[in-house]
């Protein structure tokens, strides 16, 4: 699983949605994207996460990467924030090394 809009410094992915997602059987958090590529790999030391992008297609594309949350207030279309057209949100398989 990779994780939109995780910061190392605040928000609510962070405080509520992260120990949720923690919780759930089956699932790995794999990759993160942040809002640059300094914040995601600030957040992917903090919590241990393996890969971080700068961008959430980047995230997208990873390999290992198999559902993508989306933690970013007015996050819309696949077409914004960097997703590649076609991907939406936890859908579809990735491609990139995570």
């Amino acid at each position: 699983m990779g994780i939109v809009g995780l910061s190392a410094r605040r928000g609510r992915a962070s405080q509520a949605h992260l120990p949720a997602l923690q919780q759930l059987d089956g699932f790995e958090l794999r990759a993160l994207s942040a809002s640059s590529a300094e914040s995601a790999r600030q957040a992917s030391e903090k919590y241990g996460v393996a890969c971080s992008f700068g961008t959430a297609g980047e995230l997208a594309a990873a390999d290992g990467v198999d559902l993508v949350v989306v933690h970013r207030e007015g996050a819309g279309p696949s077409g914004d924030r960097g997703l590649p057209r076609g991907r939406r949100p936890g859908c579809g398989r990735s491609s990139s090394g995570c």
